[in-house]
C-alpha cells in the first residue's frame, strides 16, 4: 500500500475518557466529541468504542450524524451546526438526531421542515455568553425561548454555550454566571432539560462548571488544550494516533536541490519518503520525526541519510511538540494528518 498509514489506539482513548471522568460526579452526562472525523481518528470506529461509556456524541453536520447511524451507533448525536435547509431537518429526523438552534432564523428553518414532513425533532439551544460565534443572549434569547416554545413539533432538550477561554479565570467566571441565568430561564420555559458549558478545559475546572453534561473532545485523542498543561501529571492521557510513512529511494546526492529549493549545502545520502502537505502535515513540519531536509513536497519530503526501499518510519507518536514548533494547536495537526492515510485500529 503507498498510504501512510496511521494507527489508532481505541484503548487509549477509552483511557482517556476514564481519566477525565474522575474529575466528574456520576450524575454528570459524558458526551464524547467525534466531529471532524474525530478530530482525524475515524468517527465511526471511535464512536463504537466509546458508545457503551458514554453518555452521546457531538459532531458538526447532520451528514456527520448519519454516518454514526449507518455505523451503529444509538446513543444521542448533538448536531452543533444549524440547519441550513430543510433537507438537513429531514435527515436529522429521519436519524434521531438532536439539532441546535442558535438563531430565529435556524428556527424558522426548522419549523418550516418538521410542518412539512408532519414530524417533530429534539433541539438544543445554543447561547452566546461571550464567545460571539453562534447564539443569542439577553433580550433576544428570551424572545427566542418564548418562540420555541410554541412551535409544534420542535422539542428543547436542552441547552448550552462555549467557554471561549476556558484558562482566563475572570472571562469563565462571567460566562459561567451568563449561562446559570440563562440555562434557568431555559429550564423556566422547557422543565429539567440538559445544560452543557464545558469541553475538556472546562472539565478541568471545576464541579461548577460541569452542569448535566460535559463535551469531551481534545482530551479524548491525549492532548489538553492551552493553559491547562500542568494536569497532564495528574491526568496522565495517552495520545491515541501514531503516523508511519515509507521510504521510496535512497540516492547520492548530485548536487543541485533538495526537492523545491536549492540546496543549502552538500550531502552524501538523501532519501525521499511518502510524506506531503497533501497528506495534511504542514509544509514547514520537517515531517516531524524524519527531520526532512527544507519543505515538504506535496506528496513526499527528503531525508539526509539512507534508508531501505519501503521501509517504514515512524512520522509521530504525539504532536504536541510538533504544534508548538508551528505555532499552532494539536487538534489543527491531527484532523489534517490522516486525510490520506490507511486508518489501523488497535486495542492496545
Amino acid at each position: 500500500m503507498q498510504e501512510n498509514i496511521a494507527v489508532i489506539s481505541l484503548k487509549n482513548i477509552q483511557h482517556n475518557l476514564f481519566a477525565l471522568r474522575k474529575n466528574l460526579s456520576d450524575r454528570v452526562k459524558i458526551y464524547a466529541v467525534v466531529k471532524a472525523n474525530a478530530y482525524g481518528h475515524g468517527a465511526e470506529r471511535v464512536a463504537q468504542s466509546l458508545q457503551p461509556f458514554a453518555d452521546g456524541f457531538v459532531v458538526t453536520s447532520v451528514q456527520e450524524g448519519c454516518v454514526l447511524r449507518y455505523a451503529g451507533v444509538q446513543k444521542q448525536v448533538l448536531v452543533l451546526t444549524p440547519p441550513l435547509h430543510e433537507d438537513d431537518v429531514f435527515y436529522a429526523i429521519a436519524h434521531s438526531l438532536t439539532l441546535t438552534v442558535c438563531s430565529f432564523a435556524s428556527l424558522k428553518v426548522v419549523q418550516a421542515a418538521v410542518q412539512k414532513f408532519r414530524q417533530s425533532v429534539c433541539v438544543h439551544i445554543k447561547i452566546n455568553t461571550g464567545m460571539n460565534r453562534l447564539g443569542l443572549s439577553d433580550a433576544p434569547l428570551n424572545r427566542l425561548y418564548q418562540a420555541i416554545k410554541h412551535a409544534k413539533g420542535v422539542r428543547v432538550t436542552g441547552v448550552y454555550s462555549h467557554l471561549y477561554a476556558p484558562d482566563n479565570a475572570i472571562s469563565v467566571q462571567e460566562q459561567r454566571k451568563n449561562f446559570m441565568l440563562y440555562g434557568e430561564r431555559a429550564r423556566n420555559c422547557f422543565g429539567d432539560i440538559t445544560l452543557h458549558l464545558s469541553a475538556t478545559g472546562g472539565t478541568l475546572l471545576g464541579e461548577n462548571y460541569h452542569f448535566s453534561a460535559v463535551r469531551l473532545g481534545i482530551g479524548l485523542y491525549g492532548y489538553l488544550p492551552q493553559g491547562f498543561e500542568e494536569f497532564y501529571p495528574r491526568l496522565h492521557l495517552r495520545p491515541a494516533m501514531k503516523l508511519y510513512t515509507h521510504a521510496l529511494q535512497t540516492h547520492v546526492f548530485t548536487g543541485g536541490g533538495v526537492g523545491y529549493s536549492l540546496a543549502k549545502k552538500s550531502y552524501q545520502k538523501l532519501t525521499a519518503y511518502r510524506l506531503g502537505y497533501a497528506d495534511g502535515l504542514p509544509r514547514a513540519s520537517g515531517g516531524n520525526r524524519l527531520h526532512a531536509v527544507g519543505n515538504l513536497c506535496m506528496d513526499s519530503c527528503i531525508k539526509e541519510g539512507k534508508d531501505a526501499y519501503g521501509n517504514k518510519r515512524l512520522v509521530f507518536s504525539s504532536v504536541q511538540e510538533l504544534a508548538k514548533k508551528l505555532h499552532t494547536i494539536p487538534y489543527e495537526i491531527l484532523c489534517n494528518a490522516t486525510k490520506r492515510a490507511r486508518m489501523e485500529y488497535v486495542e492496545y
